[in-house]
């Protein structure tokens, strides 16, 4: 079991402190504090690269005399009495109804290894102007996952219809405690083409990748288009696609 991290916490006014973590404790209010809804990033999961990525928080609740401060972190595992990690922690001023912030994972900041990757559990705390409150243990939960990169090439770039096109490419992802993208192997992607004069891709074939994270496959020229690799994602892992290769077809 690793060690409790600190998590930075931003203020009202942006300054930047460490923050460790208390004592955890059971769901607890005091008043007529609620929490109605907690909103991740857009509702959408956090890719965290090498580097720091923010995310945003949207919290509303009630009180009858308004809300008056959140704080808010994100832990994994199977209890906030001992959590493994812990990060993306925010203190912040809120509106009436409202609370909205930025938090921001660092990998090597927050002591996160590869295996933290996949659910995250989220603790709020609300603060009333009367002084009443309100936590919640797992307010709601967001993915935060290791962010991939894929690659695209046809071959070759010029040809004539109904002859062969080799596209190939490879698939990297984040190593959090290497501080590096490496390769991820043994993955299914996605072929995908958009014709010249569309603006949609569709799937041609799913491929499998080889232990490298590299993937090779053969089709037949039929149109001018653009040709491209789409990785859909893991449970550890976030989706990863490019712009695509053009190749011209006489």
């Amino acid at each position: 079991m690793r060690t409790r991290p600190a998590v930075a916490v931003l203020g009202t006014a942006a300054a930047l402190a460490v923050y460790a973590v208390p004592g955890a404790q059971a769901d607890e209010h005091h008043g007529d504090t609620k929490i109605n809804q907690v909103v991740m990033n857009n509702g959408k999961g956090v890719a965290v690269g090498t580097g720091g990525k923010l995310f945003g928080y949207k919290v509303t609740g009630t009180d009858n005399s308004g809300l008056r401060a959140m704080e808010a972190w994100l832990w994994r595992g199977t209890s906030i009495d001992n959590p493994t990690a812990v990060t993306g922690g925010v203190y912040t001023g809120c509106t009436r109804s409202t609370c909205s912030v930025g938090g921001d994972i660092e990998p090597r900041r927050d002591g996160l290894v590869n295996a933290d990757a996949g659910t995250w559990r989220v603790r709020i705390k609300l603060f009333a102007q009367d002084e009443d409150y309100r936590t919640v243990d797992q307010a709601a939960t967001v993915q935060v996952l290791r962010t991939a990169k894929i690659t695209t090439s046809a071959f070759p770039a010029s040809v004539k219809k109904g002859y062969p096109i080799v596209v190939s490419g490879d698939l990297i992802r984040a190593d959090w405690e290497q501080q590096k993208y490496v390769a991820y192997g043994n993955q299914e992607a996605r072929l995908q083409f958009r014709p010249a004069n569309s603006g949609s891709y569709q799937t041609v074939k799913i491929i499998k990748g080889n232990a490298t994270g590299f993937f090779r496959t053969t089709v037949r020229a039929t149109t001018d288009g653009y040709w491209r690799l789409r990785f859909w994602g893991s449970s550890t892992t976030a989706a990863a696609s490019n712009a695509g290769a053009y190749v011209d077809v006489r």
